[in-house]
């Protein structure tokens, strides 16, 4: 199967994890407003909202982590499924959930991990920054920032490919199954710089739709209110 085809058979993942980002958000937004309504007569609207709010955290939490990364863990099954056996069922979408059936706590654990090395790259991005800001100015934090950015991309790439040999070594320990997609993936390393105009094109690509999207519904919503 070619790029194009995984990822169109994949697109409805996608989607899905779109509108439980938007339905997130909408928590948020909605349990603060409830929180102000039912406070407010007793002169305590903005406590309510604030309380509201962080109930709307609390929600959006949960959806990420009972909803959003089995949909994200359930699509890079179905992709590395693609990608190493050159086929996918019909119905990817239940199918995807079938290879992750069982796995809840490894999955949750697998992110919680990567979140965390993801933070700790984060925060050594803002002190390079930091640093070539002193150093360098407006120019220095440029370079640093694209160097950055570079660095995050490969990251989230590699945490990725990890989890989805994951799931096609199956039948070894998670750990040395994560272990052996990173060593897959920087075996093919050249093949990833060489295509990587075409991921940052898709990556921009899909920025520009989804968030396109995302503006155009919150416009639609908030217009309704002074």
């Amino acid at each position: 199967m070619s790029n194009f085809q995984v990822y169109r058979k994949i697109l409805s993942f996608s989607l899905v994890e779109f509108l439980l980002g938007v339905l997130a958000l909408a928590a948020m937004g909605g349990l603060a407003v409830l929180g102000y309504v039912i406070a407010d007569p007793s002169g305590a609207g903005p406590i309510g909202a604030v309380l509201g709010f962080i109930v709307g955290i609390i929600a959006a939490v949960l959806i990420k982590i009972f909803l959003t990364n089995r949909i994200k863990a359930a699509q890079i099954a179905m992709i590395t499924r693609g990608v190493t056996k050159g086929d996918l069922p019909d119905h990817t979408f239940g199918e995807g959930f079938k290879q992750i059936k069982g796995r809840f706590g490894s999955i949750t654990l697998f992110f919680l991990v990567t979140n965390q090395i993801k933070g700790a790259f984060r925060q050594l991005g803002r002190l390079i920054n930091r640093v070539g800001t002193a150093v360098g100015g407006e120019a220095g934090n440029a370079i640093t920032s694209a160097i950055d950015s570079a660095v995050q991309v490969l990251l989230s790439y590699l945490t990725d490919c990890c989890l989805g040999w994951v799931f096609y070594r199956s039948e070894k320990n998670a750990a040395a199954a994560a272990c052996e997609g990173a060593a897959i993936f920087f075996k093919h390393g050249k093949t990833l710089f060489r295509n990587a105009g075409r991921i940052f094109g898709m990556g921009l690509l899909s920025f520009l739709v989804i968030g396109g999207a995302f503006t155009g519904v919150f416009y639609l919503v908030f217009a309704q209110f002074p």
